[in-house]
């Protein structure tokens, strides 16, 4: 959050970072816009570039609704290198994107909702419309007047120089990839707004912890640092920062296999620089390091210890043997040995096991034909007719049980053919041949079929069948005087 005196100056960064959202799209004057929960401010102490300032929630929650309607743009503006307001009409035309709404002041922080339009995102800034789209973490800063009370203080164990009163809020910057004093881990941001508290994730609850194990002035280290880690994320690899050296860090990668197989932990130490911007920039490539922790007595007169000059005791490399059984793989090389040996004797046998079952895998017979790896439906037709000249050829390849369904419907077929087949040769015995018949697929068969006249069946009456007299049949001619019998 960028705090400023009445004349314009800054005297503070203070950011937000908004995460665990999900945007909602509404209508607002006819446009499309995308809605995400935000923490503009908290209650605390925030270092800027006036020192640490305390923002009470009594001053906070004085006008919470002053805060309504106020522009968001992407970065603060400025002229000249100076922060200017937000609220004129050159800005307003050429940088806002939304505005907020839904102020409100809960446990100890100013929330609200922002209402982005989508059509001037896009045209702004795609990078934040982009960060808002994917629900990626972000800052967000508030350009605000106030009077500050020059008083030394301190509050939770964080010194003070100076109070912050009479909030005067001007807009809400949206500054993707920006860091500043009131940061992601105190709090602040696009993120879930609910009265129970906001949900954290694993890395942001690592994040803080991390923090409290560092003095305050490497906070801003720290969150910088992990950010250009975020960075490198994928769907299925995290990173996370595990200590912080001068000139180098070390972080941690945790990749997701999936299909139950607990996550993998990788460990890499890695060379930075901060420029005076406060940017971090990673040189050369990652090296590959094993964690190890270790114990020593503290008590002299412990048992088989002799206080704290013993000897340290490395941790030996696991299961010698083992790895190199996996190392002499195909599946590993000498490469891979120090990452092997650091992990446990379960998993040095789980991939014992599974290199074991590949090699057990019989290799496949090479036929006369090779079957293409990809094919698509003319080639695989065109596959199957040259390969299987008979449906006896190609049923040989089929499990028992649908071999047997197949035979049985084919000696059905056969069996209605051959019927349909003598149909035909009764009604008509000089009309086709018996190739021409074997030649003739089913459906012409049964069309042709269907043209031969139907005996009538008078059985059951007791006389023989009554000839069936063809409609079309021209009747002969009788002598004069002459009558047909009845």
């Amino acid at each position: 959050m960028r705090v400023w005196s009445n004349k314009m100056k800054p005297i503070i960064y203070q950011t937000i970072k908004v995460n665990n959202y999900t945007p909602e799209v509404k209508l607002h004057q006819g446009r499309k816009h995308l809605v995400v929960p935000v923490v503009m401010m908290i209650e605390g102490v925030h270092n800027g570039s006036n020192g640490a300032i305390f923002h009470s929630a009594d001053e906070l929650s004085r006008h919470v609704g002053s805060w309504n309607g106020i522009p968001i743009v992407i970065q603060h503006p400025a002229e000249d290198g100076q922060a200017i307001s937000a609220n004129s009409p050159d800005v307003i035309d050429r940088e806002r994107v939304g505005r907020v709404y839904n102020t409100r002041f809960e446990s100890g922080k100013l929330k609200a909702e922002a209402w982005l339009d989508e059509t001037q995102m896009g045209h702004v800034s795609l990078e934040a419309f982009t960060y808002i789209r994917d629900k990626k973490p972000l800052d967000v800063s508030v350009g605000v007047f106030t009077d500050d009370e020059v008083i030394e203080g301190t509050w939770n164990n964080e010194a003070y120089t100076a109070i912050s009163r009479n909030h005067r809020p001007d807009h809400l910057a949206l500054l993707p990839g920006g860091v500043g004093a009131c940061s992601w881990s105190d709090g602040c941001g696009v993120r879930v707004n609910s009265k129970g508290g906001d949900d954290l994730t694993q890395k942001e609850q690592h994040l803080i912890e991390l923090i409290k194990n560092y003095e305050s002035g490497m906070k801003e280290k720290i969150e910088t640092l992990q950010q250009k880690l975020d960075q490198m994320d994928t769907n299925s690899v995290m990173h996370f920062l595990e200590e912080v050296f001068k000139g180098h860090c070390i972080y941690r990668i945790s990749k997701d296999i999936g299909e139950g197989i607990p996550m993998e932990q990788e460990y890499y130490k890695r060379v930075y620089s901060m420029n005076a911007d406060g940017l971090i920039e990673f040189s050369g490539e990652p090296i590959p390091v094993r964690k190890k922790i270790e114990y020593k007595l503290i008590n002299n007169n412990a048992k088989g210890g002799t206080g704290e000059m013993a000897d340290k005791k490395e941790k030996k490399p696991c299961c010698e043997e083992k790895v190199k059984i996996l190392v002499q793989s195909k599946g590993f090389t000498d490469k891979d040995q120090d990452w092997l040996s650091g992990l446990e004797e379960s998993q040095i046998d789980s991939l014992i096991a599974v290199n074991v079952r590949a090699e057990k895998v019989p290799k496949e017979k090479v036929v006369e034909k090779e079957v293409p790896v990809q094919m698509n439906k003319e080639q695989l037709a065109a596959y199957m007719k040259e390969t299987f000249s008979s449906p006896e050829q190609f049923m040989a390849i089929l499990p028992d049980d649908y071999k047997a369904q197949m035979t049985h419907g084919m000696q059905l077929y056969q069996q209605h053919r051959d019927g349909l087949v003598a149909r035909v040769k009764e009604a008509a015995p000089d009309v086709y041949s018996d190739a021409e018949l074997t030649g003739m697929d089913m459906s012409a068969l049964e069309k042709l079929t269907r043209l031969i006249p139907k005996t009538a069946d008078y059985s059951l009456n007791g006389n023989p069948p009554a000839p069936v007299i063809n409609a079309n049949e021209v009747k002969p001619l009788l002598p004069p005087g002459v009558k047909e019998a009845e």
